[in-house]
């Protein structure tokens, strides 16, 4: 004779629909969640493609990756300008000024000079070494003399 519950054991209907309810349900979602994320991803790439078109009516490039490019005249006349500014605005504050200078984008002709007025700030800011940082400041007027006003109010006011 068959006993009953063993065949009790192995099949239970009630449970086996519950579990394949759950099953059902963990697909739908899952399938749900891939369309959306597949919205996502087609809506984000139509608005690229959208910004793209857009900048390229207007004669702009976008390009996310990259800063836009400037001519190297430019970069020498806003190096210059912004130098200017920067030496004739200098109120007493090396730590100010040596943090404004290392903002800007610096042309490889005017790097040493940049380099060597970034050390003799921090020979100042960092050492009180004001007669050495005067020496050097003042080394830089006789290679670039269109900084001679900012550089000498620099030296006399360390």
């Amino acid at each position: 004779m068959i006993n009953n519950s063993f065949f009790s054991k192995i099949f239970h209907p009630q449970e086996d629909e519950k579990a394949f309810s759950l099953i059902m349900k963990i697909i739908i979602i899952c399938v749900l969640l891939s369309i959306l994320l597949l919205a996502i991803i087609i809506y984000s790439k139509n608005l690229s493609n959208e910004n793209q078109t857009n900048a390229s009516k207007t004669g702009n490039i976008v390009n996310s990756n990259e800063e836009p490019t400037i001519t190297h005249e430019e970069l020498v006349a806003n190096y210059k300008i912004n130098m200017t500014k920067a030496l004739e605005g200098f109120n007493g504050d090396s730590s100010r000024l040596k943090d404004k200078i290392l903002e800007f984008d610096v042309p490889i002709e005017f790097q040493k000079l940049h380099f060597t007025l970034a050390i003799s700030l921090d020979k100042v800011i960092y050492n009180g070494d004001k007669d050495s940082a005067k020496v050097e400041i003042v080394s830089l007027i006789k290679e670039n003399s269109w900084l001679e006003q900012g550089l000498n109010k620099l030296a006399n006011n360390l």
